[in-house]
């Protein structure tokens, strides 16, 4: 963690980290804050009069901060050179990577034991995305467990023409390329045993 401040007299923008090594201002010098080349940038000599952090969007990217600072200019009559003054804004223009947490796969099946032709209709709605942007979950369903996908959609069904027990696979990805994966067993030409309690 650190702190950074804008020096008014001597002008410029420093950092202050904790651990870091410790002086007297008369010893050495303030450590210089890694804004200060990009400050340079907008402007080459600062007296810094206020400065905080505030929003800021990028080229209609996604929101984010940036650090903004009130400059002052030389005033008439005085020896020192130049200022330009106004507001400046110092900003990141790289790419943050951003941290994408893994979507949640979840499958509904309105039957999961009967005799065929057994009709199934499958639902993928419940799945969610913990970065808030469910809607742009994508879908892929392997319904008899071939490896294959057999359906796009959230809301599929499929018909099982034959016997056996089959393994209904829903695969989610998110907008980032984060998957997961879910499953259910379809039983077909099957029936679960009826319970008898002898007295």
């Amino acid at each position: 963690d650190s702190y950074i401040f804008g020096e008014y007299k001597l002008g410029g923008i420093y950092r202050i980290s904790s651990g870091g090594k410790g002086c007297d201002f008369d010893e050495c010098k303030v450590p210089k804050s890694p804004f200060e080349d990009t400050q340079v940038e907008f402007s080459d000599a600062t007296a810094t009069v206020a400065m905080m952090f505030g929003p800021y969007n990028r080229n209609n990217g996604p929101p984010t901060k940036a650090l903004f600072f009130l400059t002052r200019g030389a005033g008439r009559g005085s020896n020192e050179k130049a200022r330009p003054e106004g507001l400046v804004r110092i900003s990141y223009n790289g790419v943050a990577k951003v941290a994408n947490d893994r979507p949640v796969a979840a499958i509904n099946a309105d039957i999961r034991i009967g005799f065929n032709p057994l009709t199934v209709e499958f639902d993928g709605t419940a799945s969610t995305d913990p970065d808030g942007v469910d809607g742009s979950l994508k879908f892929a369903w392997d319904f008899d467990g071939d490896g294959k996908i057999d359906a796009t959609s959230a809301k599929p069904s499929f018909i099982y023409k034959e016997p056996g027990v089959f393994t209904a696979r829903l695969t989610v990805t998110d907008a980032g390329d984060a998957t997961d994966t879910t499953s259910v067993d379809i039983t077909v030409d099957n029936s679960p045993p009826t319970p008898i309690i002898s007295t």
